[in-house]
């Protein structure tokens, strides 16, 4: 299997690498898996193939590197490499530093770079707003499940008063945005899990959970009227990056969506607490990940602050007026911190993800000739300075492009605006 792979590797035009690393606990030792993607001429399709794991006992980026090295084909295809791909650590971007300069002195063309995973950075954005509004979400989630996790006594005296008859679901910090379900099922049964918590206090001392964080943060948060309120949020919001992660997790070519994708879910998370008129001159990319959302000119009165639907119906039903402008605050403190986290390790921060944007068949569309023209030269401009095609590749590339966008966009414009939502469905 490996020595297909490696024989497609050298037969292929371009390929890229990504690669993780994790502790193998069995062998108490890091594995890094590596895998490939590839141009296959005879299919005529990009393919993506694992390659292999690396087990070391350092994890320094040099030791990285050189075991990433190992597992790829021998030198003169270095070249043929164009990205080097993985998560947000450290470690990984030295070891693309540490690549980059390796290939600066074989003289091999640059590699392309946009950035660390996406997925990873979407996911971890949410975290660190819910960190920064100093929310209760993840202590009542972690509580929730844990306090009934191994305990059948405590699962059985819950049954007899829960209506609901479901249990709390399991809370996974590092897959922030996958947590909407286990928020949405808290705010099923949260009315069960206070009744059992009052129920517990009710007991002698002696009957009640000793030193169990769990039990301790429920009955701290368990009459707090904004649990609920944060809850609805949190889902919410997990739901809308959601849509991020469900379309990336693909093998499909995706680079020429981020973009608009991107800057679509930012869009949809500003409108909560910037007015209309900032948000209609985002009108690309640049600007949406370049915009301050902490600028005091581009920010809504706090009475104007939205929350979602079913957090503002809790609001106005079960908190206390005064507490509604500090929520409102709250939550802008959240998306904020959210956004800026996204904004600074975002693909949209790089060139490449931005022009590239031209391929995609929504642009094509909608822009003008013009410019999706300029960013298919930004495009091919880029490709030529990292020596990846010749400047008559560069031209004719440029030509046929124009062509296609005069002749077949032009005439079939509704297929190609509507191309991305048919295939969606």
């Amino acid at each position: 299997m490996v020595e297909n792979v490696t024989n497609s590797l050298l037969s292929s035009p371009y390929y890229s690498v990504s690669f993780d690393d994790s502790h193998n606990i069995v062998l108490e030792m890091e594995q890094m898996d590596i895998q490939v993607r590839y141009w296959c001429p005879v299919r005529n399709i990009a393919v993506t193939r694992y390659l292999g794991s690396q087990f070391q006992y350092s994890t320094t980026a040099e030791a990285l590197l050189e075991e990433l090295f190992n597992a790829l084909p021998s030198s003169p295809e270095l070249k043929n490499m164009t990205q080097l791909a993985m998560d947000g650590p450290r470690t990984n971007w030295k070891v693309l530093d540490l690549a980059n300069d390796f290939r600066e002195k074989e003289e091999l063309p640059p590699m392309h770079c946009i950035g660390s995973c996406g997925l990873h950075v979407v996911s971890g954005a949410l975290g660190t707003g819910v960190k920064k509004a100093d929310w209760c979400v993840e202590k009542v989630l972690r509580g929730m499940f844990k306090l009934f996790r191994k305990s059948p006594a405590r699962r059985g005296e819950y049954l007899v008063i829960s209506v609901s008859g479901l249990f709390p679901l399991q809370f996974v910090a590092t897959r922030w945005t996958e947590n909407d379900i286990v928020a949405e099922r808290a705010v099923i049964i949260w009315d069960d899990v206070v009744k059992f918590i009052k129920l517990t206090l009710q007991k002698p001392k002696s009957k009640q959970p000793q030193d169990n964080k769990s039990y301790d943060n429920l009955v701290k948060y368990h009459s707090n009227p904004l649990v609920m309120v944060e809850l609805h949020l949190f889902k919410d919001v997990a739901l809308i990056l959601n849509r991020f992660l469900i379309t990336f997790q693909t093998d499909n070519p995706m680079v020429p969506f981020l973009s608009m994708e991107l800057s679509t879910i930012l869009k949809s998370l500003m409108r909560f607490f910037m007015p209309k008129a900032i948000l209609q001159k985002l009108t690309s990319g640049y600007l949406v990940n370049k915009i301050d959302v902490e600028d005091k000119n581009n920010l809504c009165v706090v009475s104007d602050i939205k929350l979602t639907t079913a957090a503002a119906a809790e609001l106005q039903k079960n908190v206390p007026k005064n507490l509604h402008d500090g929520v409102k605050k709250s939550f802008r403190t959240m998306l904020q911190a959210l956004i800026k986290k996204i904004q600074e390790r975002s693909p949209v921060g790089y060139k490449l993800v931005r022009v590239s944007a031209c391929l995609n068949p929504v642009n094509m569309a909608t822009l003008d000739g013009e410019g999706s023209q300029r960013m298919f030269d930004g495009l091919v401009s880029m490709m030529y300075n990292n020596r990846r095609i010749t400047s008559v590749v560069a031209d004719k590339a440029k030509e046929q492009f124009d062509k296609f966008l005069s002749t077949e966009v032009k005439f079939n414009k509704t297929d190609f605006q509507f191309l991305i939502s048919r295939k969606r469905d």
